[in-house]
């Protein structure tokens, strides 16, 4: 979440925003998911994808070749008119929002009172209307490449190449939030090539990521499955990002 989200309901991963709270937020989810109190799947909803029709027009052939196509024909709160609907996955996150981690989630995401789980999930790059009580979880999400813009703030720069103006220690532009970034992720660098087994050399100095350190082998292995989604996907069709586990590595 932390490497793949930006925001949600309002709550924004970067510096001029809340970061701190984001990281809560970040937490109290990777919470549910370690104690098992975590499930995100998909329920159907009927989805109105026509104009109401009269029920004249109608024969007997569209109904079957409706239904031979996965849609079928109901009727409007008018009664003699029809609309075309089809079954649409959503997808949902089951919580307990009656325990204590979930009440101080319902607090900082700002859910209704009255909402129960499940609760839609919307994700996606666009802006959206911000409410003061969410009836569904609202994440903007990262492009691949602001994932690895993100991810830079992990790479220790050597002294000798900021010394040669090679690099800097600070990031130039806005909207990129390094707050406790080494604590999933963090590359290492070395003049000599260290016992690793992702690394690579740049310059004179070997860049890697310790055999030891869990955290930032698994950040990894996240954005290489975004970036094998985000190739396969193509240019036409969106990144399923609900295949990426939330909440945790």
């Amino acid at each position: 979440m932390r490497l793949l989200v930006t925001e949600v309901h309002g709550i924004l991963n970067e510096p001029i925003g809340e970061a701190e709270n984001f990281g809560q937020v970040a937490n109290l989810l990777g919470e549910f998911q370690n104690a098992g109190e975590l499930l995100i799947g998909f329920v159907e909803r009927q989805e109105v994808v026509s104009e109401p029709i009269s029920e004249e027009k109608i024969r007997a052939a569209d109904l079957i070749s409706a239904a031979n196509s996965g849609y079928r024909f109901r009727h409007t709160s008018q009664g003699k008119e029809m609309v075309l609907t089809r079954m649409k996955p959503i997808p949902v996150m089951w919580i307990n929002l009656d325990s204590d981690r979930g009440i101080q989630l319902r607090r900082l995401l700002r859910l209704n009172e009255d909402l129960l789980p499940p609760i839609e999930l919307r994700l996606g790059a666009g802006l959206y209307h911000r409410e003061i009580g969410y009836k569904s979880i609202v994440m903007r999400t990262r492009s691949l490449l602001g994932a690895i813009a993100y991810l830079c703030h992990g790479v220790e720069p050597p002294e000798s190449h900021v010394a040669q103006g090679l690099t800097t220690r600070d990031w130039p532009f806005a909207g990129v939030d390094p707050l406790n970034i080494e604590n999933f992720f963090r590359i290492r660098a070395s003049l000599e090539r260290p016992p690793a087994s992702m690394a690579v050399q740049y310059r004179d100095m070997w860049f890697y990521i310790d055999e030891k350190d869990k955290a930032s082998k698994a950040t990894f292995l996240i954005l290489a499955e975004f970036y094998r989604l985000a190739i396969s996907a193509g240019p036409q069709s969106n990144v399923p990002l609900l295949t990426l586990p939330v909440g945790g590595p």
